[in-house]
């Protein structure tokens, strides 16, 4: 078992990196596309600039795109860093991460349901996808596994749901890795360049990339001090060792 020991110095810029992460993830959902698209204006919008467009598509589709794959990364590295079994492991993502998935999707089910039944706010809840009591039984699996009917209720939650399936097949990975370190990680390279997963596999390309990324920086003992050492002279990354 590798030992990948995190000091209390790493300990703070991951907590930091985390919660960087998540303002960045508020920014990423905020994009509005062209200012002068949007269907009204509210008082003290901006008119249409190209500037503006131009910096906002960089906040909100550059920069901001960084951040999911972080937390997918960090995930992996606070995982691997110590030693588990897939029983004690999926025990404790039972309680933070499968509980908490499956309760928040159940919560916007009910809510869709009784608002779509009260006449006063059945508009605000017209989704066509979301119409709750025409839902069958491939619609409620769906909704809380991407699988069939209109995939999962809860949009912005496909990041637990790629979570809950990569610990579970976390021992495998780790298993494939220690075996053929080049071979995945050359595949990792393409499927991130070039490939795309097949809708069966539900899995997102960055969670995968990334998640099995975060055994490599376990098993090869890649320290966030390396970035200390990074310098930028006419535009190029150097590293000082």
């Amino acid at each position: 078992m590798v030992i990948y020991t995190i000091d209390k110095r790493e300990s703070n810029r991951i907590t930091c990196l985390r919660a960087l992460c998540v303002v960045l993830v508020i920014f990423l959902h905020q994009y509005a596309g062209a200012l002068g698209d949007t269907a009204f204006v509210a008082t003290g919008t901006v008119v249409s600039n190209q500037t503006l467009e131009a910096i906002q598509y960089i906040i909100s589709r550059i920069v901001t795109f960084a951040a999911v794959p972080l937390f997918f990364l960090i995930s992996s590295v606070l995982l691997y860093a110590k030693e588990f079994t897939w029983k004690s492991n999926m025990k404790k993502k039972l309680k933070s991460l499968i509980f908490p998935y499956v309760l928040w999707i159940t919560i916007y089910i009910l809510i869709y349901c009784i608002g779509q039944t009260i006449p006063a706010t059945a508009l605000y809840f017209a989704n066509a996808k979301r119409q709750v009591r025409e839902m069958a039984i491939c619609d409620f699996i769906g909704a809380y596994t991407g699988v069939g009917g209109n995939g999962i209720f809860v949009n912005a939650l496909w990041f637990l749901r790629d979570l809950i399936i990569l610990n579970f097949i976390a021992p495998m990975i780790k298993i494939l890795i220690d075996r053929f370190p080049r071979l995945v990680f050359i595949l990792l390279m393409i499927l991130w360049n070039m490939g795309h997963v097949p809708g069966i596999l539900i899995l997102n390309t960055q969670s995968i990339v990334f998640f099995c990324l975060g055994y490599y920086v376990v098993k090869y003992g890649i320290r966030m001090k390396l970035l200390d050492k990074l310098s930028v002279r006419g535009g190029v990354f150097y590293i000082s060792f």
